[in-house]
């Protein structure tokens, strides 16, 4: 029996530097607040996800990077209020712009200053857009769960999260190279 779960291919990166001028103009801005559901599965999770306070949806995810199943269903913004309140300890909020394929996601509350660019189905050399002057590609480094421990972890402290993101993507860059040396 074959697997009916769909595959994600998704590639982010962690965005530095924008050229502002070069910023299309968004015809539509989206707030999501989005929960993570702690697994007690390693590779898994899940994730409530409520978009402008209208309309939400459940997601289970597995395993890392690039490519994995996920399953996403809408479901009542209710239940989803409820899970994401009440169940959900680790929490993002952000704002999503779209722009031909591309999701330009500018983080709030404790990871204000954090952007992250991702693309569905992506060529394998994918050309950013102009108005991206610098980013760091973290899809096998970086997920929005880690940003969701992030935020939970500087809630309430005024510290800046880039430091703690770079320092996030530098340890893990290095155990994976130390994992590919061996």
């Amino acid at each position: 029996m074959s697997d009916p779960s769909p595959v994600e291919d998704e590639r982010r990166w962690l965005v530095l530097k924008v050229k502002r001028r070069l910023l299309p103009c968004w015809e539509a801005i989206h707030r999501y607040d989005q929960g993570y559901l702690i697994s007690p599965t390693k590779g898994i999770s899940g994730r409530i996800r409520i978009i402008d306070g209208i309309c939400a949806k459940g997601t289970v995810k597995y395993g890392k990077g690039r490519r994995r199943k996920q399953v996403e269903e809408d479901m009542p913004l209710e239940l989803a209020e409820a899970l994401y309140n009440d169940m959900c300890r680790h929490r993002v909020s952000k704002d999503r712009q779209e722009d031909k394929g591309w999701e330009y996601d500018v983080f709030r509350g404790p990871l204000k200053g954090i952007i992250i660019l991702e693309r569905e189905n992506p060529e394998e050399d994918v050309q950013l857009p102009s108005y991206i002057a610098k980013a760091i590609e973290v899809t096998d480094t970086l997920s929005s769960s880690d940003l969701a421990r992030l935020a939970t972890k500087l809630g309430g402290t005024g510290r800046k999260p880039l430091p703690y993101v770079l320092r996030l993507i530098r340890r893990r860059t290095a155990k994976k190279r130390r994992e590919i040396s061996q």
